[in-house]
């Protein structure tokens, strides 16, 4: 039997949203009671809060929505590659050599999962976080990856007005996770 790993961040009132952002709410709006058979909850939030998966949909107005993303794609052997305490507001690029050593297991599973530990407390939104250089991209999709994953809310920098970095991923069919646990 293989073993099944739950990599989503909590959905919690502290999660600190994308500035501007729809902030995560859950209110209960039936209570078990003597009148009331059920407890019935409802939630508010937006879809870039917590653990995600963007749909083309997402930076391109003809893109497919996430419901035509395979699931496949999510669901398998992943390699997670440390990258804790390599990078800092200095040095925010992750390039090929810092993801070389799991070539290997990287064209195994083709699933990528990066810890950088730069996003530690979820109640404060970060102001950095590092990006993939555009070359770690393609070297990504030479390999055939069919999921990136993330533990930052973003694969591009906080500060991008234009989305180079999720753009040249999703044109390299290599579909992300941010926000991971």
């Amino acid at each position: 039997m293989r073993n099944i790993w739950d990599i989503s961040r909590p959905l919690t009132k502290d999660l600190a949203p994308w500035p501007g952002d729809t902030p995560f709410r859950y209110e209960l709006t039936w209570r078990l009671s003597q009148t009331c058979s059920v407890n019935v909850g409802a939630l508010n939030t937006s879809t870039h809060n917590g653990t995600h998966a963007d749909a083309p949909f997402h930076f391109h107005g003809e893109g497919a929505a996430i419901d035509s993303v395979p699931l496949e794609n999510y669901i398998g052997p992943a390699v997670v590659i440390d990258l804790v305490e390599k990078f800092s507001r200095t040095q925010p690029s992750i390039a090929i050599a810092d993801l070389e050593h799991a070539r290997p297991q990287i064209a195994e599973t083709r699933r990528v999962l990066l810890k950088t530990n730069c996003f530690p407390d979820p109640t404060r939104f970060p102001d950095w976080i590092p990006v993939l250089k555009s070359e770690a991209i393609a070297w990504l999709s030479e390999l055939r990856v069919v999921l990136l994953g993330v533990d930052v809310p973003s694969v591009d920098p906080i500060e991008a007005k234009f989305w180079r970095i999720i753009t040249l991923s999703h044109s390299e069919r290599l579909p992300s996770l941010s926000h991971s646990n």
